[in-house]
């Protein structure tokens, strides 16, 4: 198994968060905001090998997660959610469980290197929202 992370502009990740995540059957991909602090790539970019690999094992898709968290962020617009709550926190996310997992890696990850989760968290939500999407980079994998 090949896992591939890489810091990249806002533009090349497929949603307002500040990573993503596809696999195939040989390589696991992400992608995190080249913007944030080193601190916080490293700390987002955990979380996102930890949720990415939980949903591999469940056979859920980065397809399932984008339609999910396009889902819930058109409701945002409409006021049902709060500014700062997550897609993967909702009852009805597909990857509840993997999202959860992975934010208790996070937060350990954070705790390690001395990085407060609040600190974190500020520099996560200074986000522009609103970006074009990017199609699924899975063709960017190798086999």
């Amino acid at each position: 198994m090949r896992i591939r992370i890489i810091s990249v502009p806002q533009h090349l990740i497929r949603s307002s968060q500040v990573g993503d995540w596809w696999y195939n059957e040989n390589e696991i991909a992400v992608h995190v905001l080249e913007t944030l602090s080193p601190e916080s790539q490293l700390a987002v970019a955990v979380h996102e090998l930890i949720e990415a690999w939980e949903c591999r094992k469940r056979g859920i898709t980065d397809k399932d997660v984008t339609a999910f968290d396009d889902h819930y962020e058109a409701e945002r617009k409409e006021g049902k959610h709060g500014e700062y709550d997550e897609p993967g926190d909702d009852p009805r996310s597909p990857y509840r469980r993997e999202h959860a997992a992975a934010t208790h890696v996070e937060r350990a990850v954070c705790a390690a290197i001395n990085l407060t989760w609040t600190t974190h968290s500020l520099l996560e939500s200074g986000l522009e929202a609103g970006h074009p999407k990017t199609e699924s980079p899975a063709s960017e994998l190798t086999q």
